[in-house]
């Protein structure tokens, strides 16, 4: 049971912590220049002009209605800065990447208390552990080293084949179609990764690790989770009213810590007797060096991040 003292007191130090934002990013002083923007609201932003959905979505039309390819976000007093084209990404993240290159921080991701998932290596900042991971990942991912899973691909092109010419014509061809060519993806990424083929689509690596990258993409939205916008939610207590989304935190954190160490430690069996078939992470297990001041257990945590980074 929640009175009336505590409520008033979540709302004036939510409130607080607003203003406090709002005076630190110079909302009261001069004005910054940023990207064509939506009218907004005083302290809240454009909190309400981002309607729930798929975010890519909600921003191309935002900037379709600024007529503009790179459209600006206050999200109570979060800056958020969309690029709706190719054009728009690469001037700013290829040829000014050392100003403008770094990943997104979705606390609902990251949160240690939530998905708990700051070492995927999609969203690393750049820093040491950017490099090692990107060191790794070109050490097998470039022309030359890739030759050597062609046959890999060509055999999971032929089970394509065969698996579409079973299909029937009728309702739902289209969708059965498209789970087929999903589903040969990722099983040439998995067995890329980590020398394992799936049985079929109801392979428990597979349900795991395809339900764990839905999660991971829905997690990153912000109109799905408020936290990505207000992070100092994260911080309101379980028990409180509306925070059901804590709950599906912590059920996709155990789903996500299955999915990353399950195939993982199977490689690891098939590698320790001597029994596997050729895959990076194999590869990794026996030859990656040992990094100065890393402990063989970070060692581990990162390969586990890596492997299942290829397969998304």
């Amino acid at each position: 049971m929640i009175d009336n003292q505590t409520s008033l007191y979540v709302v004036l130090v939510a409130s607080g912590l607003v203003l406090a934002r709002h005076y630190w990013n110079g909302g009261f002083g001069q004005k910054l220049l940023h990207p064509p923007s939506i009218k907004s609201l005083p302290f809240l932003g454009n909190v309400f002009s981002i309607p729930s959905g798929l975010d890519h979505i909600n921003f191309m039309d935002i900037g379709r209605q600024l007529d503009s390819d790179i459209v600006y976000l206050n999200i109570m007093g979060q800056p958020l800065v969309v690029l709706n084209s190719a054009q728009a990404a690469t001037d700013l993240l290829d040829k000014r990447s050392n100003i403008y290159s770094d990943r997104i921080n979705a606390p609902m991701v990251t949160d240690p208390t939530l998905l708990d998932w700051s070492d995927f290596a999609g969203m690393l900042p750049y820093g040491d552990l950017w490099r090692r991971q990107i060191r790794r990942l070109k050490a097998w991912l470039n022309p030359r080293t890739v030759r050597q899973f062609e046959g890999l691909q060509q055999d999971e092109a032929r089970q394509l084949l065969g698996r579409l010419l079973d299909l029937s014509a009728g309702p739902g061809l289209f969708q059965k179609l498209k789970h087929q060519f999903f589903f040969m993806m990722g099983s040439a990424a998995f067995k890329l990764s980590y020398g394992y083929c799936f049985k079929d689509d109801q392979d428990p690596f597979y349900v795991n690790a395809v339900q764990t990258t839905h999660h991971l993409f829905n997690a990153t939205m912000i109109s799905n989770f408020l936290v990505n916008a207000f992070p100092v939610l994260s911080y309101v207590p379980g028990w409180f009213p509306g925070t059901g989304w804590k709950r599906t935190a912590r059920k996709w954190r155990d789903q996500k810590n299955l999915a990353i160490d399950a195939p993982y430690e199977w490689t690891k069996q098939q590698v320790a007797t001597g029994n596997f078939e050729p895959s990076v992470l194999s590869a990794l297990l026996q030859g990656d060096e040992d990094t100065p001041g890393l402990s063989s257990a970070d060692r581990e945590k990162e390969l586990k991040e890596l492997a299942y980074t290829l397969f998304v």
